[in-house]
């Protein structure tokens, strides 16, 4: 599999971020016969140098020796225009574009991330459509893209299956020209944020524009590394459930009301997480299999009791969080601030699975794809399609260093918190 990246020169927008660090360090540690990663990101190359020294330490040094990373400076938060991109990156030979860049500010309006999102994507895949030699286009969205048909749905199970396509919803050229002149589709009230309609949406204009050469991957909740570029590797406020666990372990309430449409939230709702590094994997794998198709990146289901038992357990306060639930609509003013942030904890779907499963199984009946280098070493086999230990994402006691720098990032914002962190944790 890893043959396929010899030779091939990727954009990664987003590079400097989460995921995009881990796809950038995976490609160049696993393949170092890659042509060359461009990676576009706000900083220049000495502050994407910075941040990896922070977040990685030693473990960055070989991917620098390299040589084969160029960094492109690009604002994607900004109001972009096809020539913005043709400027940044006209003299550059690009074989795939990963477009990673994202914002994951839950609580912010249509109208205050369309630019990041939506715009940003569609002025990429104009540019992108100029050129021959782009062959392939990633687009990292999210499995709660379709999370609407939890009104919609006509299932008679308790998870509501999402299979591994595109759910129509109207016109999306229409959608987008009303976002565009300010007015808000009446379809973004079907999701729990505006983030996963401006997702959804993204993804249907995409497909009209890129058509074949489009493949969409769509993370669950993602966690903290299993195994690559490190154990535990994270990056404050890119992991929910840490950062929830965080939230939960400092809030001196006693009981907390969350929504669900369920008849037994603790037991039928659940979270699903899954490793960064077996996202990456994932998507590296799919592309190099000539997959056009949409695929998940999921993990396998928890139950919300098993989630909040493991936040408690590290809780330090002499007296528990019990949970209250209502079957109210997920922004109502009865549920706490923090259920009205990660809408989702009550609810289930079942994410289909069925492409990874399939592309697994054709791996399986291979020889191990093992990569020497120039001195012998392995460096590289089969991609890591499914993790091992799931339940890990959860086991807060495994990430403290995790939780903590998300507490910390907490208490800058108030003195009491400040305290809450010094005495307690």
């Amino acid at each position: 599999m890893w043959d396929y990246y010899k030779d091939k020169k990727i954009l990664i927008t987003g590079g400097s971020g989460f995921l995009g660090t881990v796809l950038v360090h995976r490609i160049l540690k696993t393949q170092p016969d890659v042509g060359h990663i461009y990676v576009l990101c706000r900083t220049d190359r000495e502050g994407l140098k910075n941040r990896w020294q922070k977040w990685l330490g030693s473990a960055h040094n070989d991917v620098w020796k390299t040589n084969k990373i160029d960094v492109v400076q690009l604002d994607i938060s900004k109001k972009n225009t096809p020539q913005d991109f043709e400027d940044a990156l006209g003299s550059f030979e690009i074989d795939i574009v990963v477009h990673a860049a994202s914002s994951i500010n839950l609580d912010r309006p249509i109208g205050k991330i369309k630019n990041v999102i939506i715009e940003a994507s569609m002025a990429l895949a104009e540019y992108v459509s100029r050129r021959q030699d782009v062959k392939r286009f990633v687009y990292v969205s999210t499995s709660f893209a379709n999370s609407h048909l939890q009104f919609d749905s006509d299932s008679k199970t308790l998870a509501i299956p999402i299979e591994e396509t595109i759910y129509p919803l109207g016109d999306a050229q229409k959608e987008w020209e009303d976002i565009s002149n300010g007015i808000e589709p009446p379809y973004v009230k079907k999701f729990p944020w505006a983030y996963a309609y401006a997702k959804h949406l993204t993804e249907r204009l995409l497909q009209q524009k890129l058509g074949d050469k489009l493949m969409i991957v769509r993370p669950s909740i993602i966690g903290p590394a299993l195994q690559f570029p490190v154990r535990g590797f994270s990056v404050i406020k890119s992991t929910p459930c840490v950062t929830l666990a965080a939230a939960v372990m400092l809030l001196p309430a006693w009981r907390i009301t969350f929504a669900s449409g369920l008849p037994n939230p603790n037991v039928n709702a659940t979270c699903n997480a899954i490793p960064v590094d077996v996202v990456a994997d994932r998507l590296l794998a799919h592309l190099a299999s000539g997959n056009n198709q949409v695929v998940h990146a999921v993990g396998k289901p928890v139950p919300f009791e098993n989630l909040w038992a493991s936040i408690m357990k590290q809780r330090r306060y002499p007296w528990k969080a019990n949970v209250v639930w209502v079957k109210d609509d997920w922004n109502s003013p009865k549920v706490h601030r923090i259920g009205r942030l990660f809408k989702v904890l009550g609810t289930a779907f079942d994410f289909s699975d069925a492409n990874t499963i399939e592309l697994q199984e054709k791996m399986d009946k291979l020889e191990p794809n093992i990569i020497v280098s120039e001195k012998g070493a392995q460096i590289g086999t089969q991609p890591q399609l499914f993790a091992d230990h799931e339940i890990d994402l959860i086991n807060f006691g495994a990430w403290k260093t995790q939780v903590r720098d998300s507490m910390d990032m907490f208490a800058r914002r108030d003195w009491v918190t400040k305290v809450i962190v010094r005495v307690l944790y």
